[in-house]
């Protein structure tokens, strides 16, 4: 079996060669730029929009606590909530003949805050 000339030589020359790419690896491989964020809108997220009409979405607000994904909706994601108002949950909840959002489970909960984002 042949072996090549860099197996063949000595553990330096090895050791030397290895750091050599290491060296240049590392000079070309780091940008001395950073890339830095910038925001592309001032706009509120979804989760700051809810807190900020708690008169018109106090109920969706609660759901999105109970079901922890509050934090999901402070991200600016690639997501659209389709948010209804409190008179829109009430009427769902008659629908369904509970009182309020206490009388769900935990699944139904996640599965309501869920059918709202896309």
């Amino acid at each position: 079996m042949k072996y090549n000339a860099f197996l063949r030589g000595s553990k330096g020359t090895r050791a030397l060669v290895l750091l050599l790419l290491l060296f240049i690896f590392l000079i070309t491989g780091c940008n001395p730029d950073p890339q830095i964020w910038n925001k592309k809108s001032n706009e509120m997220v979804a989760g700051d929009y809810i807190l900020a009409n708690k008169d018109q979405f106090s109920e969706f607000g609660k759901l999105v606590e109970m079901t922890h994904l509050d934090a999901l909706l402070n991200i600016r994601g690639p997501f659209t909530i389709l948010l209804p108002n409190d008179e829109a949950m009430n009427a769902y909840y008659v629908e369904k003949g509970v009182g309020s959002l206490n009388d769900f489970t935990d699944e139904q909960r996640m599965d309501l805050v869920k059918n709202h984002i896309v």
